[in-house]
């Protein structure tokens, strides 16, 4: 009698580590690691179907920044040249709420068929981990057709001197089509300023991420009037680049609309 007892008792315990066993595997995991320093109201939007005759279109993200220190916005890297990004104010203390707004052109290229989307990165000192990163969703109608795509304006027709697309910065804009023509008879110095560093175009001068330009002026031209291309993957870090260059002093910075993803389309 003293053993079958013993026996259920063995078996009672069995079934209660077991059943423990079960429920604890049965609960959900732990959730991510969320960065809630800087946290959005919304971090994408859908600007639905977009008519290519309709202009630039553009989105504001509202944000609320979390964190403890005063936080640099150091730049807002997209995804592609067609769409970028500006911020209420690149100097955030603890507390802050702003906005950063999205802009796209639907008329810059072609775009894939369909639904389709595109990032904003936000990058910072100190850097948050994991990046916050935008949104945008968009389909295209096709009002125009690809011949009014901005992109195949120039052809190469317009030199590398005389082209601008973008008369109100403080730099110049060309297009990838403009910049592949002028190489054939280069006369100016290339950086590519893409960061993580990408595969360049050839006859590259130097390679330097568009945030470090302002440390390494030793490897650029020391006269400041002599041409200077930049370009990147997309054209949004270049453009910060060339901006700050021109607060330098730098006369004739030049930044290549789309980056490499235009300077590669055939």
């Amino acid at each position: 009698m003293k053993y079958l007892i013993a026996i259920v008792i063995v078996v009672i315990a069995i079934v209660s580590i077991v059943a423990m066993t079960q429920t604890d595997t049965a609960q959900p995991p732990p959730a991510s690691p969320v960065n809630e320093l800087f946290s959005f109201d919304e971090s994408e939007y859908d600007f639905g179907t977009l008519k290519q005759s309709g202009g630039i279109v553009t989105h504001a993200f509202p944000f609320t920044y979390n964190g403890t220190e005063t936080l640099t916005i150091t730049g807002l890297p997209t995804s592609c040249g067609c769409t970028s990004a500006t911020i209420s104010s690149s100097t955030l203390a603890p507390g802050t709420q702003g906005t950063i707004t999205v802009a796209f052109d639907p008329n810059l290229h072609a775009e894939p068929e369909g639904r389709f989307y595109k990032t904003v990165t936000v990058y910072s000192t100190p850097a948050l981990s994991p990046m916050p990163e935008l949104k945008i969703w968009a389909s295209i109608d096709l009002d125009l057709g690809e011949d009014a795509y901005k992109e195949q304006i120039h052809e190469g027709e317009v030199l590398l001197q005389t082209e601008n697309l973008a008369p109100e910065k403080d730099y110049r804009t060309i297009s990838a089509t403009t910049l592949k023509a002028a190489l054939e008879d280069k006369h100016f110095f290339l950086v590519d300023v893409h960061t993580p560093e990408q595969e360049h175009i050839d006859d590259t001068d130097a390679v330097i991420a568009y945030d470090q330009i302002a440390q390494r002026l030793d490897e650029l031209p020391s006269n400041k009037n002599e041409p200077i291309v930049l370009y990147c993957r997309s054209g949004s870090m270049s453009q910060q680049a060339a901006q700050t260059l021109t607060d330098l002093g730098y006369t004739d910075v030049i930044h290549v609309e789309g980056g490499m993803q235009a300077f590669n389309q055939k």
